[in-house]
């Protein structure tokens, strides 16, 4: 985690904020656990928040007027490249879609988005596959490890595609989601194989 913080502070931010919903949520952790890593990550957001604030380039400190101007400074900044999608009338949703999955196949326009698209595919059948087994193994979030990195996933996604309008570089910067997520949707993947594995079983030996 301190790595991430020298590299990229605001993501390393996001760890300590899941790290503190995972907690609550989570029910295998001891309380003694707890306090020490509640504790921890609260001292460490102390330190950390001024350093995000001017690493994302509000210096006179946080306000919501301050970030939305931030936000459209970087949106005008992309207007006119070649990527450059407008977000401004897109729910949250599609812009998270958007940011994930984007462009598909039929949108593609040149060789670089053509191969990029075919990528997003892939990614749009491990999401669709990670949202059906979370929905159908919801009990897996009192873990707390997959209850963190699903809390990183879904914030990083919402932040990251709020503060890009540039195709090309979201392709990137989606790394810093997917990086965590695809492997969280392999072991969801794999958890929701064993339940059913088990439920057969215990058929099995009903019916025997």
């Amino acid at each position: 985690l301190v790595f991430v913080f020298l590299v990229r502070p605001h993501i390393a931010f996001l760890f300590l904020c899941a790290f503190l919903f995972a907690i609550f949520v989570s029910g295998r952790v001891a309380a003694s656990a707890r306090v020490v890593i509640f504790a921890v990550s609260s001292v460490s957001l102390y330190f950390i928040f001024p350093v995000i604030l001017n690493y994302i380039g509000l210096k006179d400190g946080f306000s919501f007027e301050a970030f939305s101007e931030r936000l459209d400074d970087r949106v005008e900044s992309f207007e006119g490249t070649g990527s450059f999608i407008d977000l401004q009338n897109m729910s949250i949703a599609m812009r998270v879609f958007t940011f994930l999955v984007r462009p598909l196949p039929f949108e593609a326009n040149g060789i670089a988005q053509v191969i990029a698209s075919f990528q997003n595919v892939i990614i749009l059948i491990v999401l669709v596959k990670f949202a059906l087994d979370l929905a159908a193994n919801t009990s897996v979030l009192r873990n707390f490890v997959i209850s963190a990195l699903t809390a990183y996933s879904l914030a990083a996604a919402l932040i990251l595609a709020y503060a890009l309008s540039n195709l090309g570089l979201a392709t990137r910067q989606k790394l810093l989601v997917l990086e965590v997520l695809v492997p969280l949707a392999l072991q969801l993947r794999s958890v929701a194989r064993s339940r059913k594995r088990q439920k057969r079983t215990g058929l099995m030996a009903e019916d025997r």
